[in-house]
């Protein structure tokens, strides 16, 4: 069981690790799509870029929140939209006590993995 649960948390923290970089990787090419010193080919290039890398954000974002598992979408409206936990709990239909009692479990896991995506 225990392992069931660890195994569930690395799925998670790979969720949060992978939309963070595509956010990370979004505001470097805007950066460049916007930077007026880049020749005009470049920032074409870059705006191109962010196009796409805003769809697989927008699709990455649209399958945590479509999930049958609770306990991604508790770490999606945690982690990726800012959510405080009684708001999550609010959004995805439970009882903030259960929310606050899994999410320090979730924290626990992320704080091993030397992780820090609060």
């Amino acid at each position: 069981m225990a392992n069931e649960v660890d195994e569930d948390f690395s799925i998670q923290v790979r969720m949060i690790g992978d939309i963070y970089n595509l956010m990370n990787r979004i505001e470097y090419y805007e950066s460049a799509a916007n930077n007026e010193s880049y020749e005009q080919k470049k920032r074409e290039v870059a705006t191109k870029q962010l196009g796409f890398l805003q769809q697989d954000l927008e699709g990455y974002k649209m399958f945590m929140r479509n999930s049958n598992s609770r306990m991604t979408k508790i770490v999606y409206y945690k982690y990726i939209e800012g959510f405080t936990l009684e708001e999550v709990a609010e959004q995805i239909g439970m009882h903030p006590n259960n929310v606050r009692a899994i999410h320090p479990k979730f924290s626990r896991y992320l704080k091993s993995e030397g992780l820090n995506y609060e």
